[in-house]
């Protein structure tokens, strides 16, 4: 992997992923971890990039010490949150992988 990952630095160096699209089907939900709460966000990505992102995403994980608070709700590409995960669906708009809450 080419781009660093820190995602504990003052400011947090994560690398960007393809979100190309064509149809729903060319996207996944990727979830990645903001903080040492286990709070995460939702992408939209190209299905090109799940190995990536799951390598990249490993890294990070693996970086935030277990800091005893609770999680905060997921965040979307739209910029709604879930609760629950299960919630979030993922969509092919305007050629980019979106993540929402419908």
């Amino acid at each position: 992997m080419a781009d660093p990952v820190d995602c504990t630095a003052s400011t947090p160096v994560f690398p960007t992923f393809d979100r190309a699209c064509t149809t729903e089907a060319d996207c996944f939900i990727a979830f990645h971890m903001i903080n040492c709460c286990g709070t995460r966000e939702a992408l939209g990505l190209s299905n090109a990039e799940k190995q990536a992102f799951d390598d990249a995403e490993g890294i990070c994980s693996a970086q935030y010490p277990p800091c005893g608070c609770a999680q905060g709700p997921t965040s979307t590409d739209e910029g709604s949150t879930a609760n629950d995960e299960g919630m979030i669906q993922v969509q092919c708009a305007s050629g980019q992988c979106m993540t929402y809450v419908p």
